[in-house]
């Protein structure tokens, strides 16, 4: 019965808990220009548009032709046209100028970063995109970093059938144990290129703890995350479950300063 009863707690626990998740929706920003670099919701925006590149027609651009300002549009009338993706009004984009009112143009994207201020553990992001026309063939790509390492990564290649170009949505997402940044980025051939873009709905899912005994989870493994196990064990508390078997007992206390003394 011991037993039913600590299991339970823990399934209410981590449901209860969860991995935070945060929305940008963009919406309760005014429309205009944001700048080269700005912050908002736990995400640094920076680097915008700082490559040179090429287009399938072969053309080339430099970095100072293509704008490096964050903007916000008011899209109501694309999300008018496409109901269900984003969050009505507000999206991101960027380059040099924007379309004041529910009108909107959609920006130059060739590459931004996005430093986050938790470890993340997923991320996607709702665009929307000129396909066909100029742009076929261009591949959009988001990659996510730890510690300057790429963990992960999602691309999604432009419809190239030819003819007037034409607006479609799409989204693009990353997952892995943990991360610290993104980079999107437009590219042709293996060379930065410069489509168009809006994006709505960056969803940031934060890590869990990547060592289990680091129980603060302030990256280091000492007498603090000890005495906190301690805490949590006296107190019939579900992570001191440390083996999962949905009783605490001393089975968790040994299996934790198993795991405390290899530290992470």
């Amino acid at each position: 019965m011991k037993k039913i009863a600590m299991f339970a707690g823990l399934a209410l626990a981590v449901t209860g808990a969860g991995a935070q998740t945060t929305v940008s929706h963009y919406d309760d920003l005014t429309e205009g220009f944001l700048g080269e670099t700005f912050y908002y919701n736990g995400v640094t925006y920076r680097d915008l548009n700082n490559q040179p590149g090429v287009f399938p027609n072969g053309d080339t651009f430099i970095a100072d032709d293509m704008g490096s300002t964050f903007i916000i549009e008011n899209a109501q009338y694309f999300h008018d046209d496409f109901p269900g993706w984003g969050s009505p009004d507000n999206v991101l984009t960027f380059g040099r100028a924007y379309v004041p009112g529910p009108n909107l143009s959609l920006g130059v994207i060739v590459e931004m970063w996005m430093d986050l201020d938790d470890l993340a553990s997923e991320a996607s992001m709702a665009m929307g995109f000129y396909e066909n026309g100029p742009w076929g063939g261009i591949s959009y790509h988001l990659d996510a970093y730890r510690d300057g390492v790429v963990v992960a990564s999602d691309s999604y290649t432009i419809s190239d059938l030819g003819g007037r170009d034409n607006v479609a949505v799409t989204s693009m997402s990353v997952s892995a144990d943990a991360f610290d940044t993104l980079h999107l980025y437009a590219q042709y051939n293996g060379q930065f290129s410069a489509p168009r873009l809006i994006m709505d709905d960056l969803t940031i899912t934060a890590a869990g703890p990547t060592c289990r005994p680091d129980l603060n989870g302030d990256g280091v493994v000492d007498a603090d995350d000890f005495f906190l196990f301690l805490s949590y064990f006296a107190a019939g508390d579900p992570i001191a479950d440390f083996n999962s078997d949905g009783v605490i007992d001393a089975d968790d206390f040994f299996e934790f300063l198993s795991a405390f003394a290899a530290g992470c």
